[in-house]
């Protein structure tokens, strides 16, 4: 192998590992989200109460 080819792979190899890891992260969050809240706890909702 060149040193071209072995540039190549290393690139390829951190972008997939990042591509994985964002969505690993991703995946966590949403299963966090999901287990913590009921379906009308308003926890996700930014709206303010009117004062």
């Amino acid at each position: 192998m060149n040193a071209q080819t072995v540039i190549v792979l290393v690139v390829v190899s951190l972008a997939a590992t990042f591509i994985a890891r964002r969505v690993w992260r991703t995946v966590q969050a949403a299963k966090q989200t999901a287990d913590g809240c009921g379906a009308d706890c308003g926890c996700g909702t930014s709206s303010k109460s009117p004062q």
